[in-house]
């Protein structure tokens, strides 16, 4: 018959442990400034690390990893946005190109046809 409680005592056992092996203020500090994907990669190794050796556990590295992902997210979207504003700008100079050319070419018909 399996134990209803066993989930109870698992997770007690995972907190034990990231107890007797706490994450400190300085490990965290010692991350780069997650504003890369290098310093993302260095945030998921250390998250991976410190719930290997206990430091935090299970839900805690994986909250981690949630919130680098999503950061991922965000950056990908910063850099689609700055993708549609360029090509923006640049439609907007080729329309501006464009009629500026079709009113000389309308104004050298009218000229050739005055000759």
């Amino acid at each position: 018959m399996p134990n209803p409680e066993i989930a109870m005592h698992a997770s007690a056992g995972g907190r034990a442990k990231a107890a007797r092996r706490p994450l400190r203020a300085e490990h965290v500090a010692a991350l780069p400034a997650l504003d890369s994907p290098r310093a993302a990669q260095a945030w998921l190794r250390a998250a991976f690390e410190w719930a290997a050796i206990g430091k935090v556990n299970g839900s805690r590295a994986l909250a981690m990893v949630s919130a680098i992902r999503e950061w991922g997210k965000l950056r990908e979207a910063e850099a689609t946005f700055e993708a549609i504003e360029q090509l923006r700008a640049t439609v907007h100079q080729l329309e501006a190109d464009r009629d500026r050319l079709a009113q000389e070419l309308e104004q050298a018909r009218l000229e050739g046809a005055r000759s």
